[in-house]
């Protein structure tokens, strides 16, 4: 289909009968709450300052965490800094996750222990359950289909040297679908 006019129709249709789909141009794959917890995920790991993905990462599936349960932290200078030095048992667990996922993306000593980038995202949905999370959302088959889309997307990359260069091609990738 070329033009949108129908769209929605047709999204509601494919969920109803439990379809996967993908949405190519404009507000589909990259809008999808799976991929941009996967982008945050990556912005906050590439540089875990930039609140705006930490928070978002942090309040997905993929870590759970509440607005409740993270605004003692938010009061501080650093969110980051706060929450490392968090002794609630669940931070610690997402700080120490994110700590080793940077470090396995090289940004801890320069050199990525992954082979590839696509394997850090193995890691990941190995060590948050994030699939079994989004398995139990209103659309489970899409979002896992999503999510295996997002990581063939990143698999395409593997050649690249550092996660700061797959993400600016995550960026221009996002900016040429909302543009089309």
């Amino acid at each position: 289909i070329q033009k949108r006019t129908h769209l929605q129709s047709f999204k509601r249709a494919f969920e109803r009968t439990d379809t996967p789909y993908t949405v190519v141009k404009g507000d589909g794959f990259f809008e999808t709450s799976e991929v941009r917890t996967m982008l945050n995920l990556f912005r906050a790991i590439n540089d875990p300052e930039d609140e705006i993905a930490l928070y978002g990462v942090l309040r997905s599936p993929m870590f759970g965490h509440s607005d409740d349960e993270l605004a003692p932290y938010a009061e501080q200078e650093s969110l980051w800094l706060a929450l490392q030095e968090s002794d609630e048992r669940s931070i610690e667990r997402s700080t120490t996750i994110l700590r080793r996922l940077r470090s396995e993306a090289g940004l801890a000593d320069g050199k990525p222990t992954v082979d590839d980038w696509s394997s850090l995202i193995d890691l990941v949905l190995n060590r948050t359950g994030f699939l079994a999370a989004i398995s139990a959302d209103e659309r489970p088959r899409q979002a896992v289909a999503n999510v295996d889309r997002f990581r063939e997307l990143v698999a395409s990359y593997d050649s690249l040297s550092s996660l700061q260069a797959v993400l600016k091609r995550l960026q221009a990738q996002e900016e040429q679908a909302n543009y089309n």
